[in-house]
């Protein structure tokens, strides 16, 4: 067999095209023949292999059938499972082998990923533009102060240890003065909040600090996607207003996705929160691993890694069985591009991946082709990702 009728076959077999014949064939094959030891496979890589194996483990164990039958199947699902295992790291071999793939052409595009930059807007109406090269105090007014650190954050503290009270007293004659901070698309931000709570932003978000944010009513809004780190205190809730959910905790870490257009939803990832549907009132717990999503009136709630949830957080992009549509949303958020679909139905299409965030563009498309039946061009002057549907030819 020749290299490529080996990556036909490959992808045929991956994509499920292949006749019962071709299937034995590739599996024949891959249970006979033992991956060369010098190919270089990366870290995302095996973790998205990883998380692929997991997957259809759990599902293995899900539907087979007790006794002697449930220990037959599994081994008969396991050998499946690795077999499936072997053909994509197979495949993914020796696709990264060929000398003139479709993308080579866009190894050097001008598009880059996204990075710390935001806007901080007072409640006076004067707006900064958080650079990186200006640090310490940015704004003083009579409650709070605002500093970014050498970390790359932007730090709101109470002026001095009395303001806390003076907050509360006066929390009912000032409640529409606001410090907002927003990242564009391509842009990512942490805020350090007076109680010691810490937030991530995500690209093309907002998070609106009320100017008498207080220990007895810690109140902020969102618009977008944020990671939330929340000091614990006992007798006092944190609330993130956003959207039609509203999120109320004592302390905990979570994630919500509340962008405008978007299905809205909160993740657990330690502790628990209550989830609050502002429409019909209804209420929902969440606890670690578990996600709630706004669907119209409904709160649908399901357990979830939320790993892989907040992983946009610690730099990675993370597809495991995602539609190419929402895939393409990440994607061009963080790189301020426009997505435009020459084939609108490979928007339903699922793909895997995981790659560094920081990635150029064009490795984070590549591993996408490499996975599913969408081909990618870029154009770098019009910022713009043009998406077909790719033939089996193409792939070799």
């Amino acid at each position: 067999m020749t290299e490529k009728e080996a990556q036909d076959l490959l992808y045929k077999y991956r994509t499920g095209q292949c006749t019962d014949k071709e299937r034995r064939a590739v599996e024949t094959w891959l249970k006979n023949d033992r991956l060369n030891p010098t190919w270089n496979i990366s870290e995302t890589d095996k973790r998205l292999f990883g998380l692929k194996l997991k997957k259809k483990i759990d599902q293995s164990r899900k539907t087979a059938v007790k006794g002697k039958i449930l220990r037959k199947n599994y081994r008969y699902a396991a050998a499946a499972i690795i077999l499936l295992l072997m053909a994509s790291v197979t495949y993914y071999m020796l696709q990264t082998q060929k000398k003139n793939q479709a993308l080579t052409s866009q190894q050097n595009s001008r598009i880059v990923p996204g990075s710390n930059k935001a806007l901080l807007s007072l409640p006076n109406g004067k707006k900064i533009q958080l650079n990186p090269a200006d640090l310490g105090t940015l704004t003083t007014d009579r409650e709070m102060a605002v500093q970014k650190t050498a970390a790359g954050e932007i730090v709101f503290a109470f002026r001095n240890a009395d303001d806390d009270d003076n907050h509360t007293k006066t929390m009912d004659s000032d409640t529409t003065e606001f410090y907002t901070v927003s990242t564009p698309k391509g842009g990512q931000f942490q805020v350090h909040l007076p109680d010691g709570s810490r937030v991530w932003l995500n690209a093309a978000s907002s998070l609106k600090i009320p100017r008498n944010f207080n220990k007895k009513a810690r109140i902020v809004d969102l618009n977008g996607e944020a990671y939330f780190e929340i000091t614990r205190e006992s007798a006092h809730i944190f609330t993130v207003r956003s959207g039609l959910q509203n999120v109320t905790v004592l302390g905990t870490n979570f994630n919500v996705h509340a962008y405008a257009g978007e299905i809205g939803y909160t993740t657990v990832v330690t502790g628990a929160v209550q989830v609050k549907h502002m429409t019909t009132l209804k209420t929902c717990t969440l606890k670690k691993n578990q996600q709630v999503a706004l669907k119209g009136q409904a709160l649908i709630q399901t357990s979830i890694d939320a790993e892989q949830v907040i992983a946009w957080k610690n730099g990675l992009f993370v597809f495991d069985e995602e539609p190419l549509s929402e895939i393409m949303k990440k994607i061009a958020r963080w790189y301020n591009v426009v997505v435009v679909y020459e084939d609108p139905s490979l928007q339903r299409e699922i793909f895997y991946g995981i790659v560094d965030r920081f990635s150029d563009l064009s490795k984070v498309l590549d591993k996408l082709e490499i996975t599913g039946n969408a081909h990618f061009k870029i154009l770098d002057k019009e910022k713009k990702i043009i998406i077909s549907k790719k033939s089996i030819k193409k792939e070799v």
